[in-house]
Order: C-alpha cells, then structure tokens, then sequence
C-alpha cells in the first residue's frame, strides 16, 4: 500500500482538522445520531464495508 509523504506543518495541519471535527462532533448529540443512523445498518451488513459503500453514504461524507 502506498504511503502519503507530508511535511511536518501538513501533518499538523491534518491533525487540528482531524481534531476540530471530532470535537465538533462530540459536542452535537443531534450529528452523532444521524452518524450512527446511517452508519449502523452498513456495518450491520458488512462489518468491512468496502470503499465504494462507504463514499456513497452522504452524512459520513459530511462528517469528513
């Protein structure tokens, strides 16, 4: 599997995004429910959904 090279400000710069959207999301019940909502029945098909099923889910694409 290839891997993705970033300097150092790129990597934090991912880092606060990655961290500015989980709090955002930590701090809105409403947001984690709609997440799970539509999260819950693809995993309860498949539990490795491939990439395909996952980029078509609207709100996970949202989410990220």
């Amino acid at each position: 599997m290839g891997k993705i090279l970033m300097n150092s400000n790129q990597s934090e710069l991912v880092n606060f995004k990655v961290q500015q959207t989980l709090w955002l999301l930590a701090n809105s019940p409403e947001d984690q429910q709609r997440l799970r909502d539509e999260l819950t029945p693809v995993f309860a098909e498949d539990p490795r959904p491939d990439y395909r099923t996952l980029k078509d889910l609207q709100w996970l694409d949202c989410v990220m």
